[in-house]
């Protein structure tokens, strides 16, 4: 129980996890902005495509060419940039992980390719899983993942940002829109050479946070302002003027504009 034993612990677990047929073929990652439920990286039946390139890999390593011990080598490290972070197996950090998977599963398509069964059979698997998958993404995940996306937040801020004139003050807490600025940076079109003179921002634990933007300020949690102001908060006072609702298509997040009096 101490930080060296610890950290190659979870170094050694995160390596590892990259490589479970779970996360590469069956499951996916743990963020659902990434990774839509129960895909993985690879059709789960591609598992025994993998094994089998692999296995052809293994035989070509007793040649003198170093191009396969090259690529098993590029396999081994491939997974490292997402070892070092907190997630481990991620599915952005490991996309280098999909490289020599590719080159492994072409390895063995290119050993059968001479039967024209297999290629048909094969074929017919990437058009039906292909099939499957473009009929969840469209008229499932696009639905009941939507608050992964971060919709209802765009749809406040782009708001915010439509109306801003209109206000000497605007508030978007912390605790109702994670990193606000940076959606309102984008809806608002500010030019970045303009942005350095009107940003508030401290470091505090390793991270600069942006307290303010000009008249746009993100306090960690909604105070009232002793001016009016254009509220944008998930749970805002209820004697505020409601000025319009965001909601995520899944319904899971609900965020408010309204407007406060001092």
């Amino acid at each position: 129980h101490n930080r060296p034993f610890y950290t190659l612990q979870k170094l050694e677990l995160n390596y590892l996890s990259n490589f479970s047929p779970e996360f590469l073929f069956f499951k996916g990652g743990s963020n659902l902005a990434f990774s839509p439920l129960n895909y993985g990286h690879f059709y789960w039946w591609e598992i025994i495509l993998f094994f089998g390139g692999l296995a052809v890999l293994l035989t070509k390593l007793k040649s003198k060419s170093l191009t396969w011990p090259l690529l098993f080598f590029i396999f081994l490290i491939s997974p490292l940039p997402a070892t070092i972070t907190i997630d481990g197996a991620h599915t952005l950090r490991s996309y280098s992980l999909l490289i020599p998977i590719l080159i492994f599963i072409g390895l063995v398509i290119n050993k059968l390719a001479k039967s024209r069964l297999f290629l048909t059979i094969l074929s017919a698997f990437y058009v039906i899983s292909f099939g499957f998958f473009n009929e969840y993404a469209l008229n499932h995940y696009s639905i009941h993942y939507d608050s992964h996306w971060l919709s209802a937040e765009n749809q406040a801020l782009k708001y915010a940002a439509a109306n801003q004139k209109k206000y000497n003050l605007i508030i978007i807490p912390r605790d109702s829109v994670d990193e606000a600025y940076i959606f309102y940076l984008f809806y608002a079109k500010t030019n970045p050479k303009k942005l350095w003179p009107i940003i508030n921002r401290r470091f505090d634990h390793g991270w600069y946070w942006v307290d303010q933007v000009g008249k746009v300020k993100f306090p960690n949690k909604f105070n009232k302002p002793s001016q009016p102001a254009l509220v944008i908060a998930k749970n805002p006072p209820t004697d505020m003027s409601i000025l319009a609702k965001f909601s995520s298509q899944d319904g899971k997040t609900k965020l408010q504009a309204v407007y406060t009096q001092k």
